[in-house]
């Protein structure tokens, strides 16, 4: 969430997500990080 979230501001706001200066968005993301949604199950293979 915390990269999804950089690369979109970055996208939205005309700059190069490649850029050096790619600033990860931790503070925007406080919510995400402390109640994460989850999207991905894993399934046990054996």
């Amino acid at each position: 969430a915390v990269l999804r979230r950089t690369l979109a501001d970055y996208r939205a706001a005309g700059f190069d997500p490649q850029s050096s200066s790619l600033e990860i968005r931790l503070i925007q993301s406080q919510e995400d990080i402390r109640n994460p949604q989850i999207t991905q199950r894993a399934e046990r293979c054996s």
